[in-house]
């Protein structure tokens, strides 16, 4: 795979560190006459993390639970928690902020912890991972299990005992970076396949074009047939609004439309004159012999062109090739494919027949709407004759049809004849 090595992730994990705590414990000591109760300090070593710059949010409707929390994240080595004793007012910073962990009450006025997990909940996507440590004086199970439920990740029962509180958020906060890390990832490989992808589709695309004129070549001295119906399509696709992807892949597809060629002898292909029955019946395998070449393929530019190949020389009155098929059974891909490839077929020179004008081609062409051809084509390839500036087509300057339809004399004697008679055009 070429392009230089992916980023390194700025989410490393961090290594930590242990922060000595003092924790003050009640002793009791009972003798005969009187119980006594003094207050011993422990030391208490925590492991925590060096994730300084994590933003901590705490939301308790008591200021001092706020202030005790707070205090105790900022003697851990966090920088600037942030503290909330208005849960509504959390829930609006909340809206646009994207803290690292979140410290949530359960019993407030107004709104309490319930709500805001479902307010979280119902704001973010399925894939963000934002952590909750509910803390609560609910002792029961069933205030347990519906903060879970809600989203909570973790819950701790008051009075809260720092060491225990640290050791939760040190918890969280690792498999909030972690997961961060995961995502970032993530998103570096999705931006190399797509590149790669790209890179493939692109490559097929030119390789396809190569195969398309690898049949027009034995019968289009200029080699610029398949090129001419790829974007008379594409112009009519417009014309029927087709979505911008829709327009893109047929004009990518049109230029297979006659792969199947490549298997049909000179002395039929290249013939001055009329077939002859048997002639005309391999000719008209043409079509299925694309659809076959080019079957199997899992992308949609592989299924349209394999579609296109089968289908467009079947006829809006069902008397069409291979299938029979009639009306709107047929493909539209094709149905475009089809006019685009006769008007090209009419108005240039090809060994069998002259150049027929611009004018000419085009009322054979509305003679056979609703016979031949879909009638909203027909309409949408009068429209597209009808412009007379170019259009910008996909990032491609399509060349107005004075360009793209020039008659040519032909380089034999030729005679005219149209899609009806018994020669099989395009």
């Amino acid at each position: 795979m070429s392009g230089s090595a992916p980023a390194k992730s700025s989410l490393r994990a961090k290594a930590p560190r242990e922060v000595v705590l003092r924790k003050e414990v009640k002793v009791s000591k009972a003798s005969a006459d009187k119980r006594e109760t003094t207050i011993r300090t422990e030391v208490v070593k925590v492991s925590c993390p060096i994730n300084a710059d994590a933003q901590i949010l705490v939301i308790d409707d008591e200021a001092a639970v706020v202030r005790f929390l707070t205090r105790a994240l900022e003697s851990a080595g966090y920088e600037k928690p942030k503290g909330f004793t208005n849960p509504v007012e959390a829930a609006a910073y909340l809206a646009s902020a994207d803290p690292d962990l979140v410290v949530l009450d359960i019993c407030m006025p107004g709104m309490d912890g319930y709500a805001l997990l479902d307010e979280l909940r119902r704001s973010r996507s399925k894939d963000a991972y934002l952590p909750v440590l509910t803390v609560s004086a609910l002792t029961d199970f069933e205030a347990k299990e519906r903060a879970v439920a809600a989203g909570a990740k973790d819950f701790l029962v008051k009075p809260v005992d720092v060491p225990e509180f640290l050791l939760h958020v040190y918890s969280l906060l690792d498999t909030r970076f972690a997961n961060k890390r995961l995502q970032e990832t993530r998103q570096v490989l999705e931006g190399l396949v797509n590149r790669r992808t790209h890179e493939l589709e692109q490559a097929q695309v030119k390789t396809l074009e190569r195969l398309g004129r690898v049949a027009e070549v034995r019968d289009d001295a200029t080699g610029q047939h398949t090129n001419r119906v790829a974007r008379l399509s594409a112009l009519i696709a417009q014309q029927l609004h087709l979505s911008p992807e829709e327009v893109d892949l047929i004009m990518k597809a049109a230029p297979l439309h006659d792969l199947g060629k490549v298997a049909i002898a000179d002395s039929i292909l290249l013939k001055n004159g009329s077939f002859e029955t048997e002639e005309r019946e391999i000719m008209r395998q043409h079509a299925l012999l694309g659809a076959e070449l080019l079957s199997g393929g899992e992308t949609e530019l592989m299924k349209m062109a394999e579609q296109i190949a089968l289908s467009h020389h079947e006829r809006w009155d069902g008397q069409g090739y291979p299938e029979g098929l009639a009306g709107e059974s047929i493909p539209l891909p094709a149905r475009v494919v089809a006019v685009a490839d006769t008007f090209d077929a009419l108005t240039h020179a090809r060994p069998y027949k002259e150049a027929w004008p611009v004018g000419k081609a085009l009322n054979e062409i509305r003679n056979e709407s609703g016979w031949q051809f879909d009638p909203q084509v027909v309409e949408a390839l009068i429209r597209v004759q009808r412009l007379e500036r170019g259009t910008v087509l996909i990032g491609t300057e399509v060349p107005r049809l004075a360009e793209l339809w020039q008659p040519r004399l032909p380089t034999t004697a030729a005679w005219a004849t149209t899609p009806s008679n018994s020669r099989e055009e395009a």
